[in-house]
């Protein structure tokens, strides 16, 4: 909600109140950027981004807006190394204004960028820089057999098209609606407002660094662009298309969105639907210790130890144990208590397999010994 603000207040300052009203819709319409399963999308990642894009287009009219941008910057680096993309544009903007620059302006940005990333600076001096080291041991270590460019600029273009249309999102969708946005920039390439040039430049960058980047990749890499996406397009339907015809455009985005809603069914990790397996499990169990396992990685299905834990239901130990011991010692229960053990096996037609089984004791055994 709060991105679907600034959207709209951020581009009613730097294009229209027309392209404005357009990209908030966009943007808060869309079904995949509202409702989709958010693990592994940091909304606060698109929010900073286009923060610091906006601190840019200011600054490069004003330099004394470089303060809140390089706090922003150091902000950034406790979020996700990706936001650090920036930079390049803003050196470059820096070089533009430098007649323009005074030292408060410079030290201020030194202070207020030293004070978001000092705790990083603190850690770096304990754990023996490893954040410093970390971009280095990336490059290094990757694997090469993870770089398919193909299969980046697929995710790339799948992302565009569900940005639109979540549900038949395919890459001939993502082809014509990346070529809409380049042709009709190209046709306005000479009266292009500032904030969009910069809006472009950065959404090229993450595009670049995604296709670059030498290790394994994730669509969630992306989601910078979520916000830059509707902005841009804003602009185009802004620029060519007249009213009429544009609000009727979007009203069928907003009945189109709006009927997805109503016809979805839970994800199948959803909350609610994990919450619906623990109670079912709970009126066999009783609150018992129950050793918890999972069929499935533990690491790509996991929450479900903390789930049990908050449902009142103890879990001696399980899948999650190796990775996760650490995180649940409070909640400690010997191994040997459990009365139960409960096996997820996977899903299937969108529900959760289980089984329940008696545990044997070991102190049973010992006495039948």
């Amino acid at each position: 909600v709060a991105t679907v603000y600034r959207v709209w207040w951020i581009v009613k300052q730097a294009v229209s109140v027309r392209a404005a009203l357009i990209a908030s819709a966009l943007y808060g319409f869309s079904y995949f950027i509202s409702l989709y399963d958010r693990r592994f999308w940091p909304p606060m990642v698109s929010f900073i981004l286009l923060w610091m894009v906006y601190f840019l287009w200011k600054a490069y009219k004003n330099p004394v807006w470089f303060i809140p941008f390089f706090f922003l910057l150091g902000v950034s680096m406790h979020m996700h190394l990706s936001l650090f993309i920036v930079v390049p544009l803003a050196l470059w903007i820096l070089l533009k204004t430098k007649k323009q620059l005074r030292l408060f302006t410079i030290l201020a940005s030194i202070a207020c960028y030293s004070v978001a990333v000092s705790p990083l600076i603190v850690y770096d001096f304990v754990h023996n820089f490893d954040n410093l080291r970390a971009p280095f041991l990336l490059a290094s270590n990757a694997s090469g057999a993870s770089h398919n460019l193909v299969a980046r600029v697929y995710e790339i273009l799948i992302l565009i098209g569900k940005s639109i249309n979540p549900t038949t999102a395919t890459l001939t969708l993502g082809i014509l609606l990346f070529a809409l946005f380049s042709v009709s920039i190209f046709a306005k390439r000479k009266v292009i407002p500032t904030f969009i040039y910069i809006s472009s430049v950065v959404s090229t960058m993450l595009i670049m660094l995604f296709l670059a980047y030498p290790g394994r990749v994730e669509q969630y890499y992306l989601v910078g662009l979520l916000p830059f996406i509707t902005i841009l397009f804003a602009y185009v339907l802004d620029s060519f298309v007249p009213q009429k015809p544009l609000i009727f455009l979007l009203s069928i985005l907003l009945v189109a969105n709006v009927y997805m809603l109503v016809i979805s069914k839970p994800l199948y990790n959803s909350y609610s639907q994990k919450e619906r397996v623990i109670t079912e499990i709970k009126k066999i169990t009783k609150d018992e210790p129950v050793l918890l396992i999972t069929k499935s990685e533990y690491l790509y299905d996991g929450g479900w130890h903390f789930l049990f834990t908050q449902a009142g239901m103890p879990v001696t130990k399980g899948s999650s144990s190796e990775m996760f011991r650490w995180i649940y010692s409070q909640y400690y229960t010997p191994p040997d208590s459990g009365k139960f053990k409960v096996i997820l096996g996977g899903y299937n037609n969108g529900k959760v397999h289980y089984e329940i089984k008696p545990q044997i004791q070991i102190s049973n055994i010992r006495r039948l010994l």
